[in-house]
């Protein structure tokens, strides 16, 4: 379940719960007939359970769809390494190629287990995969590094036509997935002091990038 879709679903509980208490007011207050606040009382444990547990599932769901997007994370990460490595090679190396092949054909497929196509519909349709720059790889990119001259020059314009793929892969799966800045950060360089006013821009904007991924996620 992706967190856009949780977030929906929470706030759609919430506003759930907040129909029953107006309701469970206005009977109280407004309506004399005792009988219709008892009935509404005594079908508050079904009213309020059902969606709490409705709540517990989609967390569950949610907690299986991150360990599976880490998982064709790290899978992307090797390709992405492996590709790298090889744009460093002075000549050609059939053994790097045809594990690069492999490894990029098996994160293809990996993806496929976590997102469903682009407007796919189950025998009528195959749809269009939802991260074609890793298709490219996997059928120009490779063969054009494996193929070509080695030269410092020619693997250098394969280095950076491949990381900006890279890049917009990468994009996707940093918003989605659960990341939080560390405590206690390591760094020599000198951290920049934030207004208050700065500090809620970035909050706003932070807000706004993990929806960055809604076309893709949803």
């Amino acid at each position: 379940m992706t967190r856009i879709i949780l977030n929906r679903t929470i706030l759609g509980v919430m506003f759930f719960y907040t129909i029953c208490i107006l309701i469970g007011i206005f009977l109280k207050l407004k309506i004399k007939n005792e009988d219709y606040y008892t009935v509404f009382k005594d079908l508050l444990p079904f009213i309020f359970a059902l969606p709490a547990a409705y709540l517990v599932f989609c967390f569950q769901r949610r907690n299986e769809y991150l360990k599976a997007l880490r998982t064709v994370y790290s899978l992307l990460i090797q390709v992405n390494t492996e590709f790298m490595e090889y744009t460093y090679y002075n000549k050609q190396c059939q053994k790097k190629y045809i594990k690069l092949k492999f490894c990029t054909s098996k994160a293809i497929e990996e993806i496929r287990s976590v997102y469903e196509n682009i407007d796919e519909v189950f025998g009528i349709s195959d749809g269009l995969y939802p991260f074609e720059p890793l298709k490219e790889m996997y059928l120009d990119d490779i063969d054009e590094l494996h193929n070509g001259d080695f030269s410092e020059g020619n693997n250098e314009i394969i280095r950076k036509k491949h990381y900006s793929k890279w890049k917009k892969i990468r994009i996707n799966f940093i918003v989605e997935l659960e990341r939080t800045q560390a405590a206690f950060p390591i760094t020599k360089f000198k951290r920049r002091k934030k207004s208050f006013n700065q500090k809620i821009i970035n909050k706003s904007n932070k807000l706004k990038n993990n929806f960055i991924g809604k076309v893709v996620h949803t």
